[in-house]
């Protein structure tokens, strides 16, 4: 969503030395534009102000945007429109990109002009509602996807606009200041959920404590660059987060704060520290992060123990490690996807079976268990989980589960070395005999006999046939038609079976095979001649 820009000021960031208030980057373009049309003018103002301002978030882009202005310029009239130009594309507020998205509307109903002067276009259609005074309110859920926002703009137009604001979308923008993104969702009180994916946040985040925060329940953090530090910080700043994404920032190992309160006389701070622990996350997405070794899960676990669902799927991890921590690490995990990920044998699978509440499991695209069939592979991870109620996405019925339990004994009764979950399963299974190999081979022909019958049902003639099954319904019509003396078209041709008497079925002029219909030895094929 994007927007035609009101008069959008961003939030004050400090004083100056003097004592003069200054304001980030797209508040000082702002005043520079109403009051010059000297564009070196504008661009020494707008390097003194930065120097000053100790170079607030996007200053640097508003001083090169200015001198592509400064070189290009010629009149004052081509001055001024060149700073015009290179002040709007220097910084693209949140305010100003709402404005664009809802104003720029051309099938809108009508529009009106406000005291100032400006225009304003009421959309036709959609959620989004126009006041009076020509103010946006936004509904619950907004979308500001890939509009090069890059800062927040007004703080007063946010809050006016977003009043209802519940969900909001930043993804792919060109946000880069944690100071931007908190002085939006400031004007947010109502959000529980914020999407950042793909702006790359990669400045410090500032101190949190003061911040008058939403109650934020779901927050998407992917491909943002954000460090794990901040992640922490930002957990602690939202102590309700229930969803977190964190995929894609690639994160090699995970540190968990500690508390030395509980030191002893006799242990070091380190050896008797407790976890700290987040216990409001349920869901985390982690997938394609650079974590190969399983304790570094373990430490995830232990930091949010009431864990029901984690994706870390799309990693290098071949091994479970730290395997006798895990029923401790993930007491309530119910859901686990490692898709795409390098387990590397059936014993690292059976490792599963350790947690105590999992029950659905995503093992799709691992490499050692792509060399198998697809059926043996499902059975084999079958036999091997009994806790498991749901693989890749599909639900184990118990016929399925007794199957391929029963294949799993039989597939190692003849082996020297057996597992233990071999015996496990032949305790509760019993001795089973080997199957017995049977060769099915399709049979070729049949016996049937034939009937010729006239219009009144009368009898003409009758024989019997061998009849090739491989053959089509339209080539067996062809067939009788010189046992019944006519053309196709002429006849209708019935199959009677041996064994069922509810009357003799029509068979189709098609090119099914004959085969399909299980015709049997001693069946009747009837040809009903027509007149």
């Amino acid at each position: 969503m994007a927007d035609n820009s009101m008069n959008t000021r961003s939030r004050p960031v400090s004083a100056s030395e003097n004592g003069t208030q200054i304001h980030t980057s797209e508040g000082v373009v702002d005043n520079l534009r109403s009051e010059s049309t000297d564009l070196h003018a504008v661009q020494k103002s707008i390097s003194t102000t930065c120097v000053t301002a100790g170079d607030p978030p996007g200053c640097l882009e508003a001083q090169k945007a200015v001198s592509a202005g400064c070189c290009t310029a010629g009149s004052p009239e081509e001055s001024e429109a060149a700073s015009a130009a290179a002040v709007e594309e220097a910084v693209n507020s949140f305010v100003t990109a709402v404005h664009k998205k809802y104003n720029d509307d051309a099938d809108a109903d009508y529009s009106f002009t406000k005291p100032t002067g400006d225009i304003v276009f009421v959309p036709k259609s959609g959620p989004v509602k126009m006041t009076a005074s020509g103010n946006i309110i936004l509904p619950k859920q907004v979308s500001m996807s890939g509009c090069e926002i890059n800062v927040a703009g007004d703080p007063a137009l946010i809050q006016k606009m977003c009043q209802k604001v519940q969900e909001l979308d930043l993804m792919e923008n060109s946000i880069s200041s944690w100071e931007e993104v908190l002085s939006i969702i400031e004007c947010i009180p109502n959000l529980t959920f914020l999407n950042l994916t793909k702006n790359q946040l990669t400045s410090a985040l500032p101190d949190l404590t003061s911040r008058k925060l939403p109650h934020l329940t779901q927050l998407v953090l992917n491909n943002t660059m954000v460090t794990w530090d901040a992640v922490l910080q930002l957990l602690e700043a939202f102590p309700r987060i229930e969803e977190l994404h964190l995929s894609l920032n690639g994160f090699e190992s995970v540190s968990i704060p500690v508390s030395t309160s509980a030191a002893s006389s006799t242990k070091s701070s380190s050896e008797s520290a407790t976890l700290t622990s987040y216990p409001n996350l349920h869901k985390l997405f982690f997938v394609g992060n650079s974590i190969v070794d399983w304790r570094e899960f373990n430490k995830l676990g232990a930091f949010f123990p009431h864990l029901q669902f984690l994706l870390i799927s799309e990693t290098n991890l071949k091994e479970i490690q730290g395997a006798d921590e895990i029923a401790d690490c993930f007491p309530c995990l119910h859901t686990l996807g490692l898709n795409r990920t390098h387990l590397k044998s059936w014993e690292e699978i059976e490792k599963l079976r350790l947690f105590p509440c999992l029950n659905d499991v995503r093992l799709n695209g691992i490499p050692f268990l792509e060399e198998f069939p697809e059926k043996f592979r499902r059975q084999h991870t079958v036999a091997l989980l009994p806790n498991i109620t749901t693989l890749n996405g599909s639900a184990i019925k118990d016929a399925e589960r007794e199957d391929a339990e029963r294949f799993y004994i039989r597939l190692y009764m003849d082996k020297e070395e057996k597992t233990a979950r071999y015996f496990e399963l032949e305790k509760q299974h019993g001795k089973l005999d080997p199957l017995a190999k049977v060769i099915f081979k399709p049979k070729l022909h049949v016996r049937l006999k034939v009937r010729v019958e006239g219009p009144n049902q009368e009898l003409i003639k009758a024989e019997e046939m061998d009849i090739d099954v491989s053959q089509t319904f339209k080539d067996l019509k062809k067939l009788l038609s010189n046992v019944a003396g006519c053309s196709v078209a002429k006849f209708q041709l019935f199959y009677q079976d041996i064994e069922y008497s509810q009357g003799p079925d029509r068979l189709p002029n098609s090119d099914r095979k004959l085969h399909s219909y299980n015709m049997r030895d001693g069946a009747e094929l009837i040809i009903a001649c027509k007149e």
